[in-house]
């Protein structure tokens, strides 16, 4: 009897979860510039008058499960113009969307520092690179392979912890004291091959900006 039992639970649990399953769909695909074809990172899709929504990843994807039925979205990125497209999802589909940057226009806005924050910086003695990661194949490197780490570290001041590895120390400083952001994130395994190359494919990035104070 507690066999039957627990056959007729199993079947009742596994019953709901594919008809939970069945409720809703999945709606994903690329942003991307309408005139160039790149991939925005960091754009969102929203539901409309909603806080449900998603942002592509570093390669411009997203996805998205609703419900099924009629929505709404907001499609936007910092610096384009939104787009507003209506779906009917019934069931998980792709669709590229794409966005222009022609037609709004802001209010100029103009930022002034003051003295106190001319001092604060001058204190800090931050240096700042900013790199083009385009500019990085005319250097030579190693198997032919485009690394980041290692071309950044022919920077003054930032040299590699050990010959032919991506490690880096930064003004005589370790390489356990790095700390390297990818889009925001934490990247804690910068490294990988016993430390020959680096985690990051120059191709899916854009620019790298170094800050070594």
């Amino acid at each position: 009897m507690k066999i039957w039992l627990t056959l007729i639970l199993c079947s009742l649990i596994g019953f709901g979860q594919l008809s939970a399953q069945e409720g809703k769909a999945t709606l994903s695909g690329y942003v991307k510039d309408a005139d160039s074809g790149e991939e925005l990172i960091g754009a969102t899709i929203v539901v409309d008058s909603t806080s449900i929504g998603a942002a592509t990843n570093i390669y411009g994807f997203y996805s998205l499960t609703l419900d099924k039925g009629k929505y709404r979205l907001i499609v936007s990125y910092i610096g384009y113009q939104a787009q507003v497209i209506e779906v009917d999802l019934q069931e998980s589909e792709t669709m590229t969307l794409e966005l222009g940057t022609g037609a709004s226009e802001m209010n100029e806005i103009v930022v002034k520092s003051g003295k106190d924050d001319d001092v604060m910086m001058q204190d800090a003695g931050v240096g700042t690179t900013k790199i083009n990661i385009k500019k990085l194949e005319t250097l030579p490197v190693f198997f032919g392979e485009k690394d980041i780490l290692k071309s950044i570290q022919l920077l003054p001041g930032i040299s590699a912890a050990s010959e032919g590895s991506t490690g880096l120390t930064v003004r005589g400083g370790k390489p356990d004291q790095n700390l390297i952001l990818l889009d925001e994130a934490v990247v804690y395994n910068p490294s990988h091959f016993l430390g020959f190359f680096s985690v990051f494919n120059s191709d899916a990035l854009k620019d790298l900006t170094i800050y070594n104070g």
